[in-house]
C-alpha cells in the first residue's frame, strides 16, 4: 500500500510540473558519493558525531587515584558521510538562467540523530553572466570552495559552517566581488539560556538582533594562482532581559577579517588561509564572548587567530601534507560574569595539526589513508588578565585515518 501511495504521490508530481512548466526548460541531474570511514585514536578526543568532526585531543581528567580517564584508545567506523543531491537548471527568470541545488548526507543534526538525513546545501540562484544571486543554505562567505583541506574539515582551523543567506556576486573579468546578507540554522552562536543563564547554543541570539551577519569577499584568478580577503560584521543579542526581568538591548558586536589563496602548478598545489577575528563559536573556531561582570548585560569578545597550509602532488596517486595552527588571543576587557564559548572550551590557549595524506583514485573510486598528529594547549583562564590562559600544558592525540569514496 504504501508503494502505491509513493508511486501516486510520484506521478502527481510530474504531472504537476509538466503542466505549469516547458519540460524543455528543465533539466535535473542527481550525483553523490557513498563514503566509508574508519579511524584509531590513541586518545579520547572532543569532537562531533563519534568522533567523525575532530577538533582537539580531550584534556586530562584524574581519577581518585591520579589515573589520566581519556588516556585511552579507540576505534570508530561509519558510513555516515554518504551524499546525495540535486541540481536543477531551470527557465530563464527576469533575464536571468535559473537554477537550483540541493544536498543532503546521512550525519544527522545531533550525536542522537545519527544517520538521519538532513539538508547541507540548498539555494536557486539567478545568473545574469557577469552579475549573480544566491538564495537559500550554503557554505559560509569567508570558507572559499576553492581553497578547501583535500581530506576531512580541518576544524577549528577554518572558518567552518553553512548558512542560510542572500548573497550577490560581481564579475569584473578576473577580479569578483561577493556582498552576502547571512543568518544561522545549524552552525549556531553561543549564549545565556533565557532560564538558567547557563551557555548554549542558539539561533535566537541573531535572530533576536534583527540584523543579518555582513560579509563581504574581494576574489582574484590569475592563471593559476587564486587568492582572496573577506570580513564579516556580526551582531547578536544575548539577552531579552537582565536578571531582574527588565529589558535590554545590549548587544555584542564582532568582526573578522581572512586571506587565502591557491596556487596549482600541474600536478602541484599549495593552498593557505589566514584568519583573524572575535566571536567565532558559530563558525567551529575558538572562543566566542563573555559577560564583563556578574549578571551584566555588557559584553567582551574573545579574539582568535588561525593559519593553515595544505602541500599536494600527484595524481592520480596524490601525496598532500596539511599543516594548522589556531591560538586563543584573550578577551577586549577584564571578566567576571559568564563565558559563552564554542563547545564551552574555555581553557584552550592553541590547537595544531599536522596530517600527512596518501591518495589514490581510480575512475569513480577514491581511497584515502592518513595520519593526524593534534596538539591542544590546555591552562587556567585568568579572567583578570584579559581572559589569557596561565600554565599551559599541551595533549596530543594520534589519529590513523582510513576512507573508501565511491562517487555516482
Amino acid at each position: 500500500m504504501k508503494k502505491i501511495l509513493v508511486m501516486l504521490v510520484f506521478a502527481f508530481s510530474t504531472n504537476t510540473i509538466a503542466q505549469t512548466t516547458d519540460k524543455k526548460d528543465i533539466n535535473l541531474e542527481f550525483k553523490g558519493f557513498v563514503r566509508t570511514d574508519a579511524f584509531f585514536d590513541s586518545r579520547n578526543t572532543i569532537s562531533l558525531r563519534e568522533g567523525a568532526i575532530l577538533l582537539m585531543p580531550a584534556n586530562k581528567s584524574l581519577d581518585i587515584s591520579g589515573g589520566d580517564i581519556y588516556d585511552r584508545s579507540s576505534l570508530t567506523a561509519f558510513a555516515f558521510h554518504t551524499r546525495l543531491a540535486g541540481s536543477l537548471s531551470g527557465p530563464e527568470v527576469f533575464g536571468a538562467k535559473s537554477s537550483t541545488y540541493f544536498e543532503g548526507e546521512f550525519f544527522g543534526n545531533s550525536d542522537s540523530d545519527i544517520h538521519g538525513f538532513r539538508l547541507r546545501h540548498g539555494f536557486t540562484t539567478l545568473d545574469w553572466g557577469t552579475t549573480s544571486i544566491l538564495f537559500g543554505q550554503f557554505w559560509h562567505p569567508l570558507f572559499s570552495t576553492n581553497v578547501i583541506p583535500s581530506f576531512n574539515f580541518a576544524v577549528p582551523f577554518i572558518p567552518f559552517s553553512r548558512n542560510p543567506q542572500i548573497k550577490f556576486t560581481q564579475k569584473f573579468s578576473d577580479v569578483s566581488l561577493i556582498i552576502a546578507l547571512i543568518t544561522q540554522r545549524d552552525f549556531l552562536s553561543m549564549g545565556p539560556d533565557p532560564i538558567t543563564g547557563k551557555s548554549y547554543r542558539s539561533a535566537s541570539f541573531i535572530r533576536n538582533a534583527g540584523i543579518p551577519t555582513i560579509d563581504a569577499v574581494l576574489q582574484f584568478k590569475l592563471s593559476n594562482l587564486f587568492i582572496g580577503f573577506g570580513g564579516e560584521y556580526k551582531i547578536l543579542l544575548p539577552r531579552l532581559k537582565d536578571l531582574t526581568g527588565k529589558k535590554t538591548d545590549e548587544k555584542i558586536n564582532s568582526f573578522t577579517l581572512t586571506a587565502f589563496g591557491k596556487l596549482n602548478l600541474d600536478d602541484f598545489f599549495f593552498q593557505s588561509q589566514f584568519v583573524y577575528g572575535q566571536n567565532l563559536a558559530d563558525i567551529t573556531m575558538l572562543g566566542g564572548y563573555a559577560a564583563k561582570a556578574l549578571d551584566s548585560t555588557s559584553y567582551t569578545n574573545s579574539n582568535t587567530m588561525s593559519v593553515w597550509g595544505e602541500i599536494g602532488y600527484g595524481k592520480p596517486l596524490s601525496f598532500n601534507l596539511f599543516v594548522g595552527y589556531t591560538k586563543y588571543l584573550g578577551t577586549d576587557d577584564n571578566v567576571t560574569g559568564d563565558y559563552f564559548y564554542m563547545g564551552n572550551l574555555t581553557n584552550v590557549d592553541y590547537v595544531y595539526r599536522i596530517a600527512p595524506n596518501v591518495q589514490y583514485t581510480s575512475g569513480s573510486y577514491k581511497i584515502v589513508a592518513e595520519v593526524d598528529y593534534t596538539t591542544a594547549g590546555f591552562g587556567l583562564l585568568n579572567k583578570n588578565n584579559k581572559s589569557e590562559i596561565s600554565d599551559v600544558k599541551a595533549i596530543s592525540n594520534v589519529r590513523v585515518a582510513l576512507a573508501t569514496i565511491f562517487y555516482f
